[in-house]
């Protein structure tokens, strides 16, 4: 159906409409971002009259303390509105002196709470650490005159994954495979330098045209991340047991409190975005389900098979989508790199080497590297799988050279740890 308008917003917040009206504007704002934003945004002053007859990003740009002309900071005059996520405002610009087109990531105007801010100003510190090409670039930080903070990072062509599945359906074994290697890279940097992204879903994997015309995914929106202990202002960030992120692609950990995350929940929900991209389905449930539906459906229920939803699917590709989707943690994959070889043998020659760098990523930035699984990286389930080695060749290669890797950062660390500096990288503690 069409964005709703305004006075019928005003009506449905207000308990106005019939039960099938109100029923049918309950389901599309499960499946439209802006509508459901604007209307919490709004809560029970929405506009009617004319300003009613505004699309949800032109009632939603009225309301910015910025608009198109403007110039923020001195420097980037704001073109246009890109869009907005659950907090943020997306605005297009140009840096004045450069001439670079940048993003210019604001809060909503209904956002400005302390918590937010601070989840705000986490996300940029979180990004600027990261070096991979598969995250989107923080350039700048700063704050608009009422102190209200923005964020500058590159302004990317594109679609998001999740419109990518919108307009292509279920991808190709090869393809699917291989944007998760990439969007690897990424989680595989952030969780060695102490970061779960706690968000990671298909609107969060940015599908950038690079410049030669080929394709990168880029991990975007940052904002749940759950980094190492006390942040560089000293506040503690392990105040909250509050569940965020979005439940579709959360852990079952993750949905009973933010405390209990690690790194492993990151995996589920690429396993996740993999079933999606493979079924064209989301493996719980889709998003016209209420919330308590789809937690019931995430903490007990079990994912329709991929085999018969595409029977072109390997059956050991299902197995490592299926260990990323354990209810229990610890039968999970330990880490990215782990994941990233089982992907290996069904990757397509030209992402080959994801699995070495994700391997390398990790090796060279955790302190105490967990051993890589080298061989036969899927666990035995009731289902026989064969040996994937002697199926797939190459990747003994490929984990000839993470063994290497390894066994350097675990050298690396054992010198470092004696010449007094530190030896290993904490657990990452809940936001």
């Amino acid at each position: 159906m069409p964005c709703v308008e305004s006075n019928a917003l005003a009506e449905y917040l207000q308990g106005l409409l019939s039960p099938e009206e109100h029923s049918r504007i309950d389901a599309h704002l499960a499946s439209c971002p802006e509508c459901k934003a604007l209307a919490g945004m709004c809560g029970s002053t929405v506009p009617t009259g004319d300003a009613a007859r505004r699309s949800p990003l032109e009632h939603l740009a009225a309301q910015l303390p910025i608009a198109p002309g403007n110039v923020i900071a001195g420097k980037y005059r704001v073109e246009h509105l890109l869009g907005m996520g659950g907090v943020g405002v997306v605005v297009a610009a140009r840096h004045l002196q450069l001439e670079q087109q940048v993003a210019l990531k604001f809060l909503k105007p209904s956002e400005g709470d302390a918590e937010t801010r601070l989840r705000f100003l986490r996300e940029a510190k979180a990004v600027v650490r990261l070096k991979s090409e598969h995250v989107g670039r923080v350039l700048d930080f700063g704050a608009l005159d009422d102190g209200a903070p923005f964020i500058v990072m590159e302004l990317l062509e594109g679609n998001d994954l999740s419109s990518v599945l919108k307009v292509r359906g279920p991808l190709p074994v090869a393809d699917a495979v291989e944007y998760l290697l990439q969007a690897l890279e990424a989680v595989a940097e952030a969780h060695g330098l102490g970061i779960v992204h706690r968000d990671l879903k298909p609107a969060n994997l940015f599908l950038a045209t690079r410049a030669d015309g080929t394709s990168a995914i880029k991990v975007l929106d940052f904002g749940l991340s759950k980094v190492t202990g006390v942040d560089s202002a000293g506040l503690d960030v392990t105040h909250t047991t509050a569940v965020f992120g979005t439940p579709l692609y959360m852990s079952p950990e993750q949905l009973v409190s933010a405390r209990s995350v690690d790194a492993r929940g990151d995996l589920w929900a690429l396993g996740c975005i993999l079933y999606e991209a493979l079924a064209g389905k989301t493996p719980f449930g889709d998003p016209t389900r209420s919330v308590a539906e789809v937690f019931g459906a995430v903490l007990h229920g079990s994912p329709a098979s991929l085999l018969q939803l595409r029977p072109e699917v390997p059956a050991e590709l299902e197995a490592v989508v299926l260990r990323c989707l354990e209810k229990d943690r610890e039968k999970r994959f330990a880490n990215a790199a782990e994941l990233a070889v089982a992907l290996g043998p069904f990757a397509p020659p030209q992402a080959a080497g994801y699995v070495e760098r994700v391997a390398g990523v990790l090796a060279k930035t955790t302190g105490t590297p967990r051993p890589v699984l080298l061989v036969n990286p899927i666990s035995p389930t009731p289902r026989t799988l064969p040996n994937l080695t002697s199926r797939w060749r190459w990747p003994l290669q490929i984990a000839a050279a993470i063994a290497i890797a390894v066994a350097a950062a675990w050298l690396t660390v054992g010198l470092s740890s004696r010449s007094g500096q530190p030896a290993s990288t904490p657990d990452p503690v809940a936001e």
